[in-house]
């Protein structure tokens, strides 16, 4: 892509017309230095940036994706948290799926929460979840909290036999388990 769009005209021609996927994908990341430095409509920000991380949920970039929400300005986000919560809800699956506990401060971490120690000041931002909200939010969203050990074990649902999703995973699985243990 030669240049960054500078409208939401701009940016519509650039998702409409991109080939691929992929080539979507390439053109918003080779853009994204430019129209952050040289754009102040914030029209154009939001959705630049939610084509942007919706373009790498689909392509499953969720690390990418991770980063990318770290970099958004928080003003932002605050108006469209839609895309926010479908990359939060992705991850969550995602983290139900490859671990058998968590941290909550590595939990928090995966789900793009930065952990605010609880304050005794009336005055600071209270914007960053403490580590005991992210506890009640995975506890609400089938999560087990196990105080004694200060983990979080996700509740794995039991599937209909043959469901393809879930035997891409179990195969995954195994090919991890006997890449690490196989002869």
């Amino acid at each position: 892509m030669l240049d960054a769009p500078r409208t939401l005209e701009e940016l519509q021609a650039v998702l409409t017309s991109a080939p691929s996927a992929t080539a979507l994908l390439d053109a918003l990341m080779d853009a994204e230095g430019e129209i952050c430095l040289q754009s102040d409509d914030t029209a154009l920000l939001q959705s630049y940036y939610s084509a942007y991380l919706f373009a790498l949920l689909l392509r499953d970039e969720l690390t990418e994706a991770r980063m990318l929400n770290r970099r958004i300005p928080r003003s932002l986000t605050s108006a469209d948290t839609a895309l926010e919560t479908h990359f939060r809800d992705r991850t969550l699956e995602d983290l139900s799926l490859a671990y058998g506990a968590l941290r909550p401060e590595t939990a928090a971490s995966y789900l793009g929460f930065d952990i605010a120690p609880p304050s005794t000041d009336a005055m600071e931002d209270v914007s960053s979840p403490t580590t005991s909200e992210i506890i009640e939010i995975l506890v609400q969203r089938g999560w087990e909290y196990d105080s004694a050990t200060n983990l979080l074990k996700p509740i794995i649902s039991t599937s209909v036999a043959g469901d393809p999703e879930l035997d891409q995973v179990k195969i995954g699985q195994l090919a991890a388990l006997l890449g690490t243990h196989g002869g």
